[in-house]
Parts: C-alpha cells; sequence; structure tokens
C-alpha cells in the first residue's frame, strides 16, 4: 500500500500559520527598513551639501595632492621656461 504522503492533516497547518504569519511581518519589517534607508540615502547623495563650511574640509586631501602635483611640475618644468 502507498504511504498517502500527499494527504495532510489541516490541524498541523493552522497549528504554525502564527509563527509563520510572525516570521514573514518581521521580514517585511526588515526590508521596508533597508528600503527606505536605501531611498534616504539615495535622496541625500543627489542633493547639494546643506552647510558649505562643511565642503573645504571634505577635499583637504585632494586639495593637498593637487597643490603637489602642481609643485612637481613646476619643479620638473622650471628649467624649460
Amino acid at each position: 500500500m502507498r504511504a498517502k504522503k500527499h494527504l495532510f492533516d489541516p490541524t498541523t497547518i493552522f497549528s504554525t500559520i502564527y509563527a509563520k504569519k510572525r516570521a514573514s511581518i518581521i521580514k517585511l519589517a526588515f526590508y521596508m527598513l533597508v528600503f527606505f534607508f536605501y531611498l534616504f540615502r539615495y535622496a541625500a547623495a543627489s542633493l547639494p551639501p546643506a552647510c558649505s563650511f562643511d565642503a573645504p574640509t571634505a577635499n583637504v586631501g585632494a586639495l593637498a595632492a593637487n597643490r603637489l602635483v602642481s609643485l612637481l611640475v613646476n619643479d620638473v618644468f622650471a628649467d624649460e621656461i
């Protein structure tokens, strides 16, 4: 005889539905939180900086590198001028 594995007991399904529903709601809340965080960061990156005094401090390394390159270039090509 066959084991009839295709049959199920409805009481076992409804006894676990609360735990599965709770896990699904937690997953949904997590994914919504991540999505809105991503959306906020995307919008914040597309806007200009809010404070003008933050811009120079953010580019100190780039300014120093540009100054160093210009000094080296001027020093190398000073004999040709």
